[in-house]
């Protein structure tokens, strides 16, 4: 419970910056490329330092299979490339932004299997926000763009509508989870009980074989 608790809060984190990015690139679309990458580089490391702390104070039994440790090192390690090399992280901006976008469609791919897997009804709409995403970051990764003003509209829509639907897709697993552990509780079937239903089966098979 911990394990999940603890990547619901980062998932969610990660979530509210991307919206937070992409309406920031939205209503000011004017914004230098330059004083993007500084604060994109700013929150990497802060959030990377972040999950370092996170990994050394937290008990090492619980963190055991957690990657809080790589997160943090991978993060502020992005964040440091960034702030040093602005001016190659804006060139590849474009690039990189696609393919952050195809990684997020691809874990959305599974979210939505997984909650056809939960019986979630309307699963194939995480699939289609998860092909369109997928869709904007190749166009992103091919970067036809003539005009630097639509390439930021672009990565900004994109930016916010992965955080939402982000978002949205854990609070429906979140959701079905809680439904799920209620039947559960409201039908618990103890190992005694199926203990004594084995012994019942085995018995009454070896009456009919006298």
């Amino acid at each position: 419970m911990d394990e999940i608790k603890g990547f619901k809060k980062s998932y969610c984190l990660m979530s509210v910056i991307y919206i937070v990015c992409g309406l920031v690139l939205l209503i000011w679309p004017d914004i230098s490329m330059t004083t993007f990458c500084y604060a994109l580089g700013v929150i990497g490391i802060i959030y990377g330092i972040a999950h370092i702390v996170i990994y050394f104070t937290k008990d090492h039994m619980v963190s055991i299979m957690e990657m809080d440790l790589v997160t943090g090192i991978v993060t502020t390690a992005f964040g440091l490339f960034v702030l040093v090399n602005d001016k190659i992280f804006v060139s590849i901006l474009p690039f990189a932004m696609g393919v952050i976008l195809m990684l997020g469609a691809i874990i959305k791919l599974q979210n939505s299997l997984d909650l056809k897997k939960l019986g979630f009804q309307k699963w194939w709409i995480v699939l289609v926000m998860a092909m369109i995403l997928f869709g904007i970051g190749l166009l992103l990764v091919y970067n036809p763009f003539g005009a630097a003003i639509l390439m930021i509209y672009v990565i900004g829509a994109s930016i916010l509508a992965d955080g939402l639907i982000n978002i949205w897709s854990m609070f429906l697993i979140t959701r079905l989870l809680k439904k799920l552990r209620k039947k559960e509780k409201q039908n618990p079937v103890s190992e005694s009980e199926d203990e004594d239903g084995e012994a019942a089966y085995w018995l009454s098979e070896s009456e009919e074989k006298k």
